[in-house]
């Protein structure tokens, strides 16, 4: 590899227009495009005519890309990218008795030249960004994805002078939405790659922001929170990066996540304007009923009494929340219906809730009748579905568990908290 980079280098020098046009077609064909750049074409034809050309002759089913193509005899391919800097940091890094002195000044006159041509050298990194990345960075393969974000990362993380600003966070920003979980995952790296941007009281200031009653601020504070403090510990568990259901553990830590944001942030009476705030990221996490009841009946749960009531703050948010698909009182969107998709999926959820709360909701109030606090607000949840579904589904059954249970909390709390049902209401 370092003969054919020093022959190149040579032919770069004796003739500047073939060794570029030499280097152009590497890469093209680094990209298995079976096409050719000739000369002709690099005199007559504009850079959008070839770029044109290329992907004529492009094709687009191919996925054997050199920088990813699996087996060894690409292997060399990959290691052999980064040439001078390696050997210099090598050699620098032996011990005085073992340093080759010749050698290591060598190395240095080839650094200190890179460094006297930082300006040249960025100003091709930009016409490779704009040429290369800009068109790749949504590639129909996954991989092409995560190694062009990856790539970003790395430049800002090197070169954080010319690279650490917007015109190049932007594209972080834009693919942080992207459904595959290994780009996602890139795109965190390269933003937390770079320490000490933000300290932890920045990050605190932002974190507030989810409670506040302007839900366009919210919700761009929720992506932050989401993706600096539960997808590194959450999403990225998923086996084999694949889209299915969540494994419980996952869920579990969640769960304990958000009890310990939702702490630490001491607005503990904003609840639902933490689960509204965090919907849209984590809406699929908040609407596990079986991980967030079954947490609550657990004998060794271990969580105290202050987790435990907010843990049941958060599931009757997370039940309004879907049974009502709209935000909480102070956060008005500006729209004034939802969309027939939006519908349909709020008219799911509230089914799902419905089934899963029926058998469980006796349960919660047998095991919490006794403490006001949490009981009024568990009884809240009988107003987030369709009681008739006690009927039309036959589940008379648990309706008597319900009145049983129903019954005991009045009498428990008929003398001390004559208000509890009212509370409940309200």
């Amino acid at each position: 590899m370092q003969s054919l980079v020093d022959e190149w280098l040579e032919n770069y020098k004796q003739d500047e227009n073939a060794g570029f046009l030499e280097l152009v077609n590497f890469f093209i064909r680094s990209c298995e495009c079976k096409s050719t750049v000739t000369p002709e074409m690099f005199k007559m034809m504009s850079n959008s005519e070839i770029t044109q050309h290329l992907t004529e002759q492009f094709n687009e089913n191919s996925g054997n890309y050199p920088m990813i193509a699996p087996g060894p005899s690409w292997k060399k391919f990959h290691g052999s990218f980064y040439n001078n800097q390696r050997q210099f940091e090598a050699e620098r890094n032996k011990g005085l008795e073992q340093r080759a002195p010749q050698r290591l000044k060598s190395l240095l006159e080839k650094r200190k030249e890179f460094q006297e041509n930082q300006e040249e050298i960025e100003g091709m990194m930009n016409a490779i960004f704009r040429g290369v990345i800009v068109h790749r960075y949504r590639d129909i393969l996954p991989e092409i994805c995560a190694i062009c974000i990856e790539e970003i990362g790395c430049w800002m993380q090197s070169y954080s002078t010319s690279f650490f600003n917007n015109s190049y966070l932007k594209y972080i920003v834009w693919i942080l939405h992207d459904k595959h979980k290994e780009v996602h995952l890139k795109c965190v790296k390269a933003l937390e790659n770079k320490e000490g941007v933000l300290t932890n009281a920045d990050c605190k200031k932002i974190y507030s922001i989810v409670y506040i009653s302007n839900r366009a601020m919210a919700s761009s504070a929720e992506e932050f929170v989401y993706w600096k403090i539960f997808y590194p510990e959450c999403e990225i568990k998923a086996v084999g990066g694949r889209e299915r259901r969540r494994s419980s553990q996952a869920q579990r830590t969640f769960i304990y996540l958000l009890l310990a944001f939702f702490m630490e942030s001491e607005h503990h009476n904003h609840a639902a304007y933490l689960v509204d705030s965090l919907w849209d990221c984590a809406g699929s996490y908040l609407k596990d009923w079986e991980s967030l009841t079954s947490l609550l009946l657990q004998k060794d749960q271990n969580l105290d009494d202050i987790q435990e009531r907010m843990l049941i703050e958060i599931l009757v948010s997370s039940a309004r929340q879907a049974a009502e698909g709209h935000p909480s009182v102070g956060r008005s969107t500006g729209k004034k219906s939802l969309t027939a998709k939006k519908r349909k999926l709020q008219a799911y959820d509230k089914v799902e809730l419905a089934e899963h709360l029926i058998p469980i909701l006796p349960q919660l109030l047998a095991k919490f009748s006794a403490d006001a606090e949490n009981v009024a607000p568990l009884l809240q949840l009988l107003s987030y579905f369709d009681l008739s579904i006690y009927c039309t589904q036959r589940l008379e059954k648990h309706l008597e568990l319900l009145l049983q249970q129903l019954q005991e909390v009045v009498v428990k709390h008929m003398e001390p908290e004559p208000n509890i049902i009212h509370k409940a209401k309200t």
